[in-house]
C-alpha cells in the first residue's frame, strides 16, 4: 500500500458541554470504568474509577473539563496495480 493522503484532526470538548457531547463523553467514561479493574491500577485510582462508574456524568460537571480525542484518516493505494 502506498499512502497518497493523510490528515489529522484534534477534537476538544470542553465544559460546559452540550447534550450530545454530554451523552457522548459520558458513554466513553462508561466504558472506561469497566475497563479499569483490569489494569493493575493503584487502589486510590481503583476506588476513583469505581466512584465514578456509579456517577458517569459527574466528570462532565466539573467547570475545567476537557476531553480530547484525534483522528487520522490515511488514503492509500495498492502500489502494485
Amino acid at each position: 500500500m502506498e499512502i497518497v493522503w493523510r490528515k489529522g484532526w484534534l477534537v476538544e470538548r470542553w465544559a460546559p458541554a452540550g447534550e450530545h457531547t454530554r451523552n457522548y463523553v459520558r458513554d466513553l467514561i462508561s466504558y472506561f470504568t469497566t475497563a479499569a479493574p483490569d489494569y493493575g491500577l493503584p487502589e486510590s485510582d481503583q476506588h476513583y474509577w469505581k466512584e465514578l462508574a456509579a456517577n458517569p456524568g459527574s466528570l462532565l460537571d466539573q467547570p475545567d473539563f476537557c476531553y480530547r480525542e484525534f483522528f487520522v484518516l490515511t488514503v492509500c493505494r495498492n502500489a502494485a496495480v
